[in-house]
């Protein structure tokens, strides 16, 4: 009896034995963690020593940088955006212009261009500060005048609507030939079918006679 005994005795440890080591998991199985996650309780913008012995910042911030403007600035910015023409854009325009043209500002600071009633207008530009190729070896170099509306009273709005005269680089350009040109060597009319149109010539003179 005593050896039957110890035999079942040495079963049942066997058999709990086992039952014990399948309820341990192994080593790289994963169980997650019930506790809440630590929050942090470092102020934004304090620095932190990493163990190479860097210290690095929670938060960066940019220093904001603005940009005056004065009236004088945004005046001059608003002219020049508005006005096709104006003392800003063209400070030398009284160098070009000559005889009975009357020049008219408003209170945005454009100038507008006009004949005097009883006159024609007359400009003048040259082929080497123009878009317009020369039409023939003989113009190169030359003038040409851009020619006179018949009647004159098609110039309506003044001459810069007609012409489309802009000022570019300090300059009093045209950028429209209604009529076409007149070369200076007598060449011919060139452009009368509005080919010209669009093209920038610096304008020699503008003048009414």
């Amino acid at each position: 009896m005593n050896f039957l005994t110890l035999f079942l005795t040495i079963q049942c440890l066997m058999v709990g034995t086992e039952c014990c080591m399948r309820m341990v998991p192994p080593d790289d199985v994963y169980i997650p963690s019930t506790l809440a996650p630590v929050e942090s309780t470092m102020a934004p913008g304090v620095s932190t020593m990493t163990p190479g012995g860097i210290y690095t910042s929670a938060e960066t911030e940019a220093p904001e940088v603005t940009m005056m403007t004065t009236p004088a600035m945004e005046s001059s910015t608003v002219t020049e955006q508005l006005c096709k023409i104006s003392a800003a854009t063209c400070p030398d325009l009284a160098s070009v212009i000559s005889g009975q043209v009357a020049m008219t500002t408003d209170t945005d600071g454009c100038i507008e261009l006009s004949c005097v009633p009883g006159n024609d207008p007359s400009l003048t530009a040259s082929f080497d500060n123009s878009e317009i190729p020369p039409p023939t070896p003989g113009d190169v170099g030359d003038d040409f005048s851009i020619r006179v509306p018949l009647p004159p009273q098609e110039v309506v709005g003044g001459l810069s609507g007609y012409y489309g005269l802009v000022c570019e680089n300090n300059k009093l350009k045209a950028t429209k030939y209604p009529l076409g040109i007149d070369t200076y060597t007598g060449s011919g009319i060139f452009g009368a079918d509005g080919s010209y149109n669009g093209k920038k010539s610096a304008l020699n003179i503008v003048q009414c006679e």
